[in-house]
């Protein structure tokens, strides 16, 4: 069996590890995304991801070897049965609802990964930040550059704020298929 590469790491007295989700973890995933709609309706964002993802599209996000776990690697820290902090899709390739965006993105020249279905379990502050770091790693190493875009719904603003405050630039607004308008970010380094 070929092994995986695991991305580690330290924050706030926690020692967590970012990898490949596999299937054995879909129990926690389908959770983990409940639980996250549920803050986003406290949150003030009760339309974005209703329904979504399903089993089916984290499935295909796995097979496509590209959503990824955060999890503790020690879960007593947390004084919980389960690790995963947070979850997200890094994905290659051109994104195709980013083609037309009305406004302007940093840059149309340069290869970028996207970052989708970012969830995380509020348990930990800034776990943002911590996949930002590991997109930063991974993108740097794949092209020699970092350039990372992102894309949220109006509504989400604990997203919004993350963002901000792990200074991705606002580039303007795309329309993506079957779920209207979002705001569109990218961070190039």
């Amino acid at each position: 069996m070929k092994q995986t590469k695991i991305y580690r790491a330290s924050k706030d007295s926690l020692n967590y590890q970012i990898r490949l989700a596999q299937l054995t973890d879909m129990p926690n995933l389908l959770e983990h995304y409940h639980q996250t709609r549920l803050y986003m309706i406290e949150s003030g964002n009760p339309t974005q991801w209703q329904g979504y993802p399903s089993k089916e599209i984290l499935t295909e996000d796995i097979h496509k070897k590209q959503l990824y776990i955060l999890e503790a690697v020690e879960t007593d820290v947390l004084q919980s049965n389960h690790s995963l902090l947070a979850s997200f899709v890094f994905q290659l390739g051109i994104e195709p609802n980013y083609q037309k965006i009305h406004g302007q993105w940093s840059n149309n020249e340069l290869n970028y990964v996207t970052l989708h279905r970012v969830a995380s379990n509020h348990k930990l502050k800034h776990t943002f930040s911590e996949i930002v770091k590991f997109a930063l790693y991974k993108t740097k190493e794949l092209y020699g550059y970092s350039y990372i875009r992102i894309d949220t719904h109006s509504d989400n603003k604990p997203m919004q704020a993350a963002l901000k405050r792990t200074h991705f630039v606002y580039c303007g607004k795309i329309f993506i298929k079957h779920g209207g308008e979002r705001l569109a970010y990218d961070f190039l380094a």
